[in-house]
Parts: structure tokens; sequence; C-alpha cells
């Protein structure tokens, strides 16, 4: 068995069931489950997700969510899509994340949002959606793709776009503190924009609309060192 899929997007429709922009599907038959898949949902929007062990967390351009006032970003049971009423991110309206990750202690968000004092780039506690005390970062531009990560003792909780007077990039790793792991990625780094990680096997998979990476010509996609951030 593969267990439950959960998607988000602008559809209406998923698998034949009225599914406003989020729905909980059985990965072996496609079946829709609707005691979580419900309408009215998400009344816009979802454009990202995560999940921990119980909750799955949704941002986007919304605004209700099963007819209520929300403000672009939700917690909701895995189960049956119940929304937690004490996780409140974002005050700005048109503020969301358009990335997340799921760490030990802190949901990392990266977008074009504003929270507190950080801009683009936060780490918010699971309870309350409060900005965490253990990481403070931010970044100058809106961080597209976070992947969470830990190798050995380092424990990296994310891989971004460029941060706040860091050198060119645009990837760094940080870590749960927000300190710049000074080791990784050395260079001059992507030509371009960073859309999409995805940790393999072999290495760390870079995608997007990226030209060449330390003066050297890549496609839309390389793959990189995990330890080092350089090519193997």
């Amino acid at each position: 068995m593969l267990g439950q899929l959960y998607v988000a997007g602008e559809f209406g429709l998923c698998a034949g069931t009225t599914a406003p922009a989020l729905a909980k599907l059985d990965a072996d038959t496609g079946a829709v489950n609707t005691s979580f898949t419900q309408s009215p949902g998400i009344d816009i929007s979802a454009v990202a997700i995560a999940s921990d062990d119980y909750y799955l967390y949704v941002s986007g351009p919304f605004y209700h969510y099963r007819g209520v006032a929300v403000n672009s970003m939700i917690k909701v049971l895995l189960s049956d899509g119940s929304r937690d009423t004490g996780f409140n991110v974002f005050s700005n309206i048109g503020d969301a994340a358009t990335a997340m990750a799921v760490a030990p202690s802190t949901l990392f968000l990266g977008g074009p949002f504003t929270v507190g004092a950080y801009t683009n780039f936060a780490g918010v506690t699971y309870d309350t959606g409060g900005l965490s005390a253990a990481h403070q970062s931010s970044a100058n531009s809106p961080v597209r793709a976070i992947r969470e990560r830990r190798v050995c003792a380092l424990r990296p909780a994310a891989i971004s776009r460029r941060s706040t007077a860091l050198p060119p990039g645009p990837l760094v790793r940080i870590f749960n503190s927000g300190e710049r792991d000074a080791s990784f990625a050395i260079g001059k780094g992507f030509v371009g924009n960073i859309t999409s990680l995805t940790a393999a096997d072999a290495g760390l998979v870079v995608g997007g609309t990226i030209n060449d990476f330390d003066d050297i010509p890549v496609g839309g996609a390389v793959m990189l060192n995990t330890i080092t951030g350089h090519l193997p």
C-alpha cells in the first residue's frame, strides 16, 4: 500500500469529485477521501504544502477555507482536514508562502512575504505559527525552494535562494539558528533562478531557469555534491 496522497493547486475537480484547490486521495486507487476533501474548501488556489505526522500545512493566495476567513495559510489535520484555529502566520493581505519545509522544531517558509522583521524567508513554530526563536534569517528576494536534510552532526535546516548579505548564489545552506554554513557552495555560484531542489542518493538536484554554475554552462538542472555544494 502506498498510503495517502495530498494534492493542491488551482483545480475545482479532482478524480471527478468537487475538490476546491485541495484534495486527499488513496495513493493505490486514486479514490478521493471525502472526509478530508470538502466543498467549500480553499476559495482560490494553493501553491505550497508540507506535512508532519499529524498535520498538513497549506499556503497560497486564498482568503477562505471551508467558508471561514483565513489569510493565505492554514494548518489542517491529515485525517479529516479540520483546521487548527490557533495557527496563524500572515497578517499582511497578499502574503503567502510558495515553498515550505518541515524540520524537527521549525516550519520553514519561503516566498514573497513579510513576517515580523523577516522578509521572503522565515521559520515559524508548529503550534501557533509565530516566529521561531531558534531560527532568525531573511532573504533579499523570494525564496523559491527549500529542502530540509540532516547530514551528520551539522543538521542543516534548509537549502534556499540567496540570503541577505551573502555572496553570489543563489544557493546557500543554513542551520536551524539561521546561520549560514560557510563551507557550502563556495564560488561564483549560479546565474539564474532556482525553482526546485530534490535530494537524491547521488546528490542534490537543482532545477530552474539557470544558465551556468561556477562559470560552467549547465542546462535547466544540475546535480551537486550534497556535502560541498559543488559539482561531483
